[in-house]
């Protein structure tokens, strides 16, 4: 062997051992979330090697999430022990901006490690992961939002919105402009104001009292005494 040969490969053996000490982004999975402070531990699923042996990486703990924001608007994800993720590895020591968001000088000089990493979650492990939310009745060629069992979901659609829930709760005032039609039974604990005519095709009960089948005296005066009849008047 030349010694132009040994020094090339010393040099790549150089930059091989350089890239691998570098943390770019690794697949992880959660074993803890904590919705207070919006952290994951996480669980690398790469082994790597040790001593010639694959040995599983340790976790890295309180990663803070990356969820959406938007001005006044977030996204809050909820995650649960073993769900897959990402994790993506900052260039410098995000300690500071990580508190306040503002520019600010690191407060060391590693790099690309462990203590500032960032979680990216959300991840499906192929169409297997979610085959049971595809077939809870949501529609296709739709923007949907709903459990992975397919059983609650809210799907937002070019010629509408459809939603399946167990149950519906809302908090606050409603106002709805058009037409309602609702196929059940609806109660309601309050006062009910109708500026227009309200039908029934079978009955109304009030305090009991059927308007359908209700009966009622009319005095007749000299012509006779009082008569009990529906309440639709004579013809």
């Amino acid at each position: 062997m030349n010694g132009n040969t040994k020094k090339y490969r010393i040099s790549k053996a150089r930059q091989k051992q350089q890239a691998a000490d570098i943390h770019v982004a690794a697949a992880v999975k959660v074993i803890a979330f904590d919705p207070a402070k919006m952290t994951v531990d996480v669980q690398p699923l790469s082994k790597h090697l040790v001593l010639s042996k694959w040995q599983s990486q340790p976790p890295i703990l309180g990663v803070p999430i990356a969820a959406v924001r938007f001005g006044e608007f977030v996204l809050r994800p909820w995650y649960e022990k073993g769900d897959p993720g990402l994790i993506v590895y900052l260039d410098h020591d995000i300690d500071k901006v990580t508190q306040d968001g503002q520019e600010s000088e690191p407060n060391t000089e590693r790099n690309h490690s462990d203590s500032d990493a960032y979680f990216i979650g959300g991840n499906v492990l192929g169409q297997k992961d979610i085959a049971a939310f595809g077939q809870g009745g949501v529609p296709d060629q739709a923007l949907a939002l709903g459990t992975a069992d397919g059983k609650q979901w809210v799907a937002v659609k070019k010629d509408g919105i459809q939603s399946q829930a167990d149950k519906w709760q809302h908090r606050g005032d409603i106002e709805i402009t058009g037409d309602v039609s609702i196929t059940g039974d609806v109660d309601v604990t309050g006062k009910i104001t109708a500026t227009g005519e309200i039908h029934s095709d079978t009955d109304v009960t009030a305090v009991g009292i059927s308007l359908k089948n209700h009966t009622h005296q009319v005095n007749l005066g000299n012509s006779g005494g009082p008569v009990t009849g529906p309440t639709n008047p004579p013809t």
